[in-house]
């Protein structure tokens, strides 16, 4: 149908223009993908959407880099004449003088810590380290636990080749003013002259409460022999440097190592001050028997000005005390104790304090040495009958608590005789000090004790020391002025040698005295003389006489109590199991009779008049021996040691002396000299009471570990008549000897 008054266009405009807006939108469209790329701006310039990021990234890279550049670089600075400003500062302080002023606060300090500021163009005072005391020596002489020689090994180069190991052994000790130090290090020397004090910043730590950068380095020794251990003299000065103990620190040889720079010094000193104890007083080695070791300051040796018997009962008390003490803790009992029942090692043993207080003493009085741990608590061997858990077998805390309780017994017997001495009742035992609390610092104590020990010391030999301390410098790497770098050169700086010690003579491992010497003998009617023979055995010395006429030669044996050797092979398999220095007793000890018996009797022990029983031992005299409870403890020693010297007794001769005659007897010795020895000068000699103190020591440790007898009283000898016994009238004929009962 064909529509009247409407043309073609105006019938088809709505499709024209749907189709006008159609490609429109579709050129659009294109356009934004296919022709216009879109940008923004970052700073001054414009990056497509897609790098939008990029700018930021490399922003980031560059600055990276600059930090990581190992060729940074700094502004340059400018020269500061501090006097010149100084004196700009002065001519201004007349204009604002009695104008108000504002309080800023302190000062900023420039060159030291808590201190005033530093000229950097000043010359530093040197550092003059104050002279140690002269030295005090003292030997000490001792067998050395086996266990030390498997913990040490370099130690046992040191020691004889077989048990016993004893060794003589020199301790050197020194007093060191720690004070006299700080006010060298404070002083400025010269006053309003050039040179001006040492700077705090050099030897405090502003960034640690002030806490002083200074520290002893190593404590050095040089030994002089006055007289070979042959008796002869050297022909020329011999002097040689003591080394360090074996397994203790030797910082010194790690700090000169180690430091090359003052930046190396704070690590170092760091582990310096970590093992200060041990580097100024080593501990000491584990003794197995004999006297227990001390610092010579302490050591009292009876003479004519030492105090007398006084003096060596209250050494004798202070020792007992640091054992009773050690052993407490060691069982739990006492001050730091790990408390009743719980887990200690057949050691008894915990981790070794600085103050030498770990050291394990023997289950004998006199056995027990100081020394001791490495620095790790001891562990109980494995799989050994008796332990529990990793603790101790019944039999070792028996052992335990009989050594405390003979300690204590001793030191009650000596306290009595003490008390009878000096008609004063003895003290109570001190309290122990607490291991915890802080030391004074080198700097704060007028009183540093330095002390080392020289194991290479010779018997018979006589001896020389001088000491000088040594400390780390704090002028090392300074930025010092031209005229004095020579001073910080060296990371350490030493003190002036002390001056020589008195000789000391290590003594022999055998020594013989004239104790008596008679020209006519009431029995014989030809000349006798009495001699005596000192041999040093596991940890002690051991005497026998002996009586001779003209012709005989010295040739002794030297009775030695019931001991026992360590089997090493145990042993090592302990220490490898973890344990440390474990407590060993190489002495039995015999079990007296009960009370109210008598040798040959039944439970006496001894055989009797006629012969032996099944109860004793026959002809000994002694009783029955405690079974050894110490799983570590392995053959007996000799009970008998042959000793003899190649001198023999020719007779006596009688002189005229101050005090009347005298009798001297005559020896020719194995040099066929002549020599006169008067009797009442060798029993009087020092060296003569020092080696019969130890004796005596021997003897009086053996009857303190005899336990009392137990009484016998009805109850203890059931089914017996306990009726008095008849004695034979004195004109009936005795009956013959009864042997010992079942």
């Amino acid at each position: 149908m064909k529509l009247k008054g409407i043309n073609p266009f105006e019938q088809h405009v709505e499709k024209i223009v749907l189709g006008v807006a159609g490609a429109a939108f579709v050129g659009a469209l294109g356009y934004q993908f296919f022709v216009r790329k879109d940008e923004i701006a970052v700073g001054s310039g414009k990056v497509s959407i897609a790098d939008a990021y990029r700018p930021a990234a490399d922003a980031a890279k560059r600055l990276k880099d600059r930090v990581e550049t190992s060729t940074p670089s700094v502004p340059e600075i400018s020269s500061v004449n501090l006097a010149e400003r100084s004196r700009m500062g002065a001519g201004v302080l007349p204009q604002v003088a009695g104008q108000a002023r504002t309080a800023l606060g302190p000062a900023p300090g420039f060159g030291a810590s808590k201190g005033g500021a530093v000229a950097v163009d000043s010359a530093v005072a040197g550092l003059e380290v104050p002279v140690p005391s002269v030295p005090r020596v003292a030997v000490h002489r001792a067998a050395i636990h086996p266990a030390e020689t498997i913990l040490v090994p370099e130690l046992a180069s040191l020691l004889p080749a077989q048990q016993p190991f004893d060794k003589a052994t020199v301790g050197v000790e020194v007093s060191f003013d720690g004070t006299k130090l700080r006010e060298m290090l404070e002083k400025d020397p010269d006053g309003e002259g050039p040179l001006i004090a040492m700077p705090l910043s050099w030897w405090r730590d502003g960034g640690n409460d002030n806490a002083p950068m200074i520290d002893v380095l190593a404590f050095e020794v040089e030994r002089r022999t006055v007289r070979n251990a042959d008796g002869s003299v050297p022909e020329k000065d011999d002097v040689v440097v003591l080394p360090a103990m074996p397994g203790r620190p030797n910082v010194l040889q790690e700090w000169k190592s180690n430091v090359r720079s003052a930046g190396d010094v704070p690590l170092e000193l760091a582990r310096v001050m970590e093992s200060s104890e041990q580097v100024q007083r080593p501990e000491f080695y584990q003794v197995i028997s004999g006297p227990e070791w001390s610092p010579p300051s302490e050591v009292v040796i009876e003479g004519p000005n030492s105090g007398g018997r006084e003096a060596v009962l209250r050494n004798q008390i202070r020792v007992l005390d640091q054992r009773i003490r050690r052993l407490e803790r060691e069982m739990g009992v006492g001050p730091g104790g790990r408390g009743p029942g719980g887990p200690v090692s057949p050691a008894g043993r915990q981790a070794p304090r600085p103050d030498r207080d770990s050291g394990g003493g023997g289950r004998s009085g006199g056995g027990g040495g100081g020394g001791g741990g490495r620095g790790r608590p001891a562990a109980a061997p494995q799989g050994r009958e008796g332990d529990r858990e990793g603790g101790p077998s019944d039999a070792l805390r028996e052992s335990q608590t009989r050594n405390l309780e003979n300690w204590k017994k001793q030191r009650a017997t000596i306290s009595a005789e003490l008390e009878k001495l000096t008609g004063k009742k003895e003290a109570a035992p001190e309290a122990p000090a607490d291991p915890d609390a802080p030391r004074p610092g080198l700097l704060e104590s007028s009183n540093v004790r330095l002390w080392t020990n020289d194991l290479g010391a010779q018997p018979g030999a006589v001896y020389a020391y001088r000491a000088r301390a040594v400390i780390n410098n704090p002028m090392f790497g300074r930025n010092l002025k031209e005229e004095q770098r020579a001073l910080g050169e060296s990371s350490t700086v030493v003190s002036a040698w002390t001056p020589w010690s008195g000789p000391v003579a290590v003594d022999r491992d055998g020594e013989f005295f004239v104790t008596n010497a008679d020209s006519q003998s009431t029995m014989t009617g030809r000349a006798s003389a009495t001699a005596e023979m000192f041999v040093f055995y596991y940890g002690y010395y051991r005497s026998a006489t002996q009586s001779m006429t003209p012709g005989d030669q010295l040739n002794v044996r030297v009775s030695v109590p019931e001991m026992k050797l360590v089997n090493m092979e145990e042993l090592r398999k302990a220490i490898e199991a973890g344990l440390e220095v474990p407590e060993i007793d190489p002495l039995v000890v015999p079990v007296p009779p009960a009370a109210g018996t008598r040798p040959g009797q039944p439970g006496s022990g001894s055989g009797g008049g006629g012969g032996s029983g099944a109860g004793g031992e026959e002809g000994t005299g002694e009783g029955k021996t405690e079974a050894a409870a110490n799983p570590f403890l392995g053959e007996s020693v000799p009970r008998a040691i042959p000793r003899s010297i190649d001198a023999v007794f020719l007779g006596v001769r009688e002189t005229v002396g101050a005090n009347g005659p005298r009798r001297e007897a005559v020896i020719r010795d194995q040099d066929r000299t002549m020599r006169a020895l008067n009797p009442e000068v060798m029993r009087s000699s020092e060296l003569y009471r020092r080696m019969k103190a130890s004796v005596d020591a021997a003897r009086e440790l053996l009857t303190a570990r005899r336990p009392e007898p137990e009484p016998v009283t009805p109850a203890t000898r059931p089914g017996r008549d306990e009726r008095p016994v008849e004695r034979p009238s004195r004109g009936g004929g005795g009956g013959g000897g009864g042997g010992g009962g079942g």
